[in-house]
């Protein structure tokens, strides 16, 4: 059985790319999130200036834009992390079901299980809205080698978790 570790989850910025598009009523969208992240060097105990990558699929999602059922993520970034705690700095790329993607900047913070993630979209579907507006994420990276964390580190991490912005209603 795993054990739930809090990695950053740097990762989490794919919530920035479903910030509401506009003003003038509710808009967003709600997707559960799977995938993989490859992180270089592997985080240990220490915090560490990181790499990492990440892959992964959005679905089922609910949104009002009601062509939107699903996506796939892909994203990279840095910062010094840890197993517990870390920033980081990054770019990623959703490209939805319905062929419109949203490339999206980000920062994060982690504390412990806690991430926040700011950014905007910078191009492509909800283009320049900003998603520090009823971002909501959450993550669970699990492994079943825990032990790694105190000794050569963990490079690939597995998750799931629940991610978006805005209102989906």
């Amino acid at each position: 059985m795993g054990r739930r570790l809090s990695i950053l989850a740097g990762f989490a910025m794919i919530v920035a790319a479903f910030a509401p598009t506009h003003a003038a009523g509710p808009t967003g969208v709600a997707c559960a999130i799977s995938g993989t992240a490859n992180l270089s060097p592997a985080v240990t105990t220490k915090s560490q200036q990181t790499s990492y990558s990440f892959s992964g699929k959005l679905s089922p999602c609910k949104s009002t834009d009601k062509t939107i059922k699903s996506g796939t993520v892909t994203a990279s970034g840095a910062g010094k992390l840890s197993c517990a705690t870390g920033s980081s700095k990054g770019t990623g790329t959703v490209t939805w079901n319905n062929g419109q993607t949203s490339t999206v900047s980000f920062s994060t913070t982690d504390a412990g299980s806690l991430v926040v993630v700011q950014g905007k979209v910078t191009s492509g579907e909800f283009a320049g809205t900003a998603a520090t507006q009823g971002v909501e994420g959450a993550l669970s990276f699990v492994t079943t080698n825990v032990a790694a964390c105190t000794k050569a580190g963990l490079s690939t991490l597995s998750f799931k978790g629940e991610v978006g912005a805005g209102s989906a209603k």
